[in-house]
């Protein structure tokens, strides 16, 4: 079995030729047989489940999964789509762009999320920040980076593993209880927040979905754009 995954990992390994080395982590590569340009990613936290579904199924609001395989040291190697553009980052705090723009950029985002909870098993990001919201030249919105992604699971009461990013990653994944769709849902809160200061109504919203309490929030990434984009009025 070992030496069968090796083999694998050998044969797939040299399909790609570096371009342009990140850091150990990530590295910009070509695939040798069809010419295309891909990031490649070496994880050490994953949920395979989720990029076996990612790789099967495609959104345009989520970077293709090209293929992954499993290394003989046990990290997942990801072969993805490149994305380029710009960050949530730039963008919610940009004081020139009009609250109607910056809205629309969200319910677009809130599109990926809907595709992600609505899987047949929920994927649940988990770490929704500004920095993995990508918007494209052509100004589609992406959602990056699923490393600390997982499959839910309605039998756990924990998560495995505590991932997240402090400041956005919502209070039961630090251990209190396991993570969900309402989870995400306090991220996107949080960003809402920070992008609309002055926007009382959408600081109503975004109050409500990063309550401390997951029952208190939005109930996923749909129930929140129907009411950020008026829909239950």
């Amino acid at each position: 079995v070992v030496l069968s995954l090796y083999n694998r990992y050998m044969h797939n390994l040299s399909e790609y030729k570096e371009l342009y080395h990140y850091d150990s982590k990530r590295s910009l590569v070509r695939n040798e047989i069809t010419g295309d340009v891909c990031m490649m990613k070496r994880l050490t936290y994953y949920d395979e489940d989720v990029y076996a579904f990612l790789a099967s199924h495609n959104d345009k609001h989520i970077p293709q999964i090209y293929d992954y395989w499993k290394a003989d040291d046990n990290t997942l190697i990801v072969i993805e789509e490149v994305v380029q553009g710009n960050t949530f980052d730039n963008i919610i705090i940009d004081n020139r762009m009009p609250e109607n723009d910056k809205l629309k950029l969200f319910l677009e985002m809130l599109e990926g999320l809907k595709f992600l909870h609505n899987a047949p098993k929920p994927i649940i990001h988990r770490d929704l920040k500004a920095s993995n919201i990508m918007v494209t030249g052509n100004g589609e919105v992406k959602i990056i980076d699923y490393d600390a992604a997982k499959i839910y699971k309605p039998d756990s009461s924990g998560d495995t593993t505590h991932l997240g990013t402090d400041g956005v990653a919502a209070p039961e994944q630090y251990g209190f209880m396991q993570s969900d769709t309402r989870s995400d849902v306090y991220a996107v809160g949080k960003m809402l927040a920070n992008a609309f200061p002055d926007n009382k109504r959408i600081q109503t919203v975004a109050a409500k979905a990063s309550s401390f309490d997951p029952r208190d929030r939005y109930a996923n990434a749909g129930e929140l754009s129907d009411v950020l984009a008026g829909k239950d009025d």
